[in-house]
């Protein structure tokens, strides 16, 4: 491997590492407002909302931001870069679109006030993490 593709993928790992680690970090010292505003009960229905969305995000955008980097770092071909980067964030987009309109048509209509409220909640922190994976692919 070639000394500059080391050092870029070190600068690139180094700067990964504290975006991921400062964004846990954040969650973290959150979590005392959290619990301050809300009851037990509501809680609990927020970490099983926000559990199931980090188990569902994986599958549904198939990590290719996270993939995404492999091929970047070790081309300099601007124009397949840019094949990637389009085909990645319309890919993204399109998952997006669907998830939204498929579970708005099944769910939406045989919901309570709350029920409601609790999916539009979820809805919009799934599509949410998703659209965070197409601002970061551009």
């Amino acid at each position: 491997m070639d000394k500059d593709y080391k050092t870029k993928l070190i600068n690139s790992t180094i700067i990964y590492s504290i975006g991921n680690f400062s964004s846990k970090l954040l969650i973290f010292l959150l979590l005392p407002l959290y619990t301050l505003y809300l009851s037990k009960e509501e809680f609990g229905v927020y970490d099983i909302l926000l559990t199931t969305i980090y188990l569902l995000i994986p599958i549904l955008s198939f990590q290719i931001s996270q993939s995404l980097y492999r091929w970047i770092i070790y081309s300099d071909n601007k124009k397949y870069n840019s094949i990637i980067l389009s085909t990645s964030f319309y890919f993204l987009l399109t998952t997006c679109v669907i998830l939204f309109i498929t579970l708005e048509s099944k769910f939406i209509p045989k919901l309570s006030l709350k029920g409601l409220t609790l999916l539009l909640m979820f809805l919009i922190k799934l599509n949410g993490f998703l659209i965070f994976d197409i601002i970061d692919i551009s």
